[in-house]
């Protein structure tokens, strides 16, 4: 199915696309909820960015359930 040498599959384009376009969206959902946050001071929103560009997808979840989910 993913041989480099066969004919194209259209499941090797909608397969990984179901995956990153979900996560990026996410990740862009909770990024900009960060930086509309007021309630974080300029250090924590620094930590923050640092975070969501190093760890991607993963900052976005440990934001989703530390801040955003206590914060609603």
């Amino acid at each position: 199915m993913f041989s480099p040498h066969g004919p194209f599959s259209p499941v090797q384009l909608i397969l990984p696309l179901s995956v990153f376009l979900p996560c990026l969206a996410f990740w862009g959902w909770m990024f900009r909820d960060m930086i509309d946050n007021d309630d974080l001071p300029s250090s924590a929103k620094e930590n923050w960015t640092f975070a969501f560009i190093l760890l991607n997808v993963f900052a976005a979840v440990i934001y989703y359930s530390t801040v955003y989910k206590n914060r609603r």
